[in-house]
């Protein structure tokens, strides 16, 4: 027999504030709902001596007033993908544009071609929790690593 937590994680459920209700002898826990945001990422491209890569949401279903986003740039080595550089990551109001947008940059060694893409990883919270991942087409950039 599996717990009431067993059961909610296999179906995808978070649980959140475990409340007493009543006289009940243990506690009922409430079901947070899920939404859907969005992630969304430019492509990897050259910013002076580096790759760079930008990361944004938008709402989607949820109605939450701001997501955490990672983005992390990728370049592809012997026919793998690799993580490049440190993964950057915030908490961001939805919708993009410059100043609601997480960079990731990883240096150039050369400005030989290397083939880059990034993922971006958007977590929301709050009334409703969801997230959403997405890698970002391949590009051809005068950067190597």
């Amino acid at each position: 027999m599996l717990s009431l937590v067993m059961r909610c994680a296999l179906l995808g459920l978070a649980l959140t504030n475990i409340q007493a209700v009543g006289s009940a002898p243990h506690p009922v826990p409430t079901i947070q709902p899920q939404c859907q945001p969005h992630a969304f990422g430019d492509y990897v491209h050259v910013s002076g001596t580096d790759a760079s890569g930008h990361g944004w949401w938008t709402e989607g279903t949820c109605s939450a007033s701001s997501g955490f986003v990672t983005v992390q740039l990728q370049d592809l080595q012997f026919g793998n993908w690799h993580n490049v550089g440190t993964a950057a990551s915030g908490s961001i109001p939805a919708g993009g544009g410059s100043g609601n947008r997480i960079t990731a940059r990883a240096a150039c060694v050369s400005n030989a071609i290397g083939t880059w893409r990034s993922y971006v990883n958007v977590d929301v919270s709050g009334p409703a929790y969801g997230s959403d991942l997405i890698y970002t087409p391949a590009q051809n950039i005068a950067c190597d690593t």
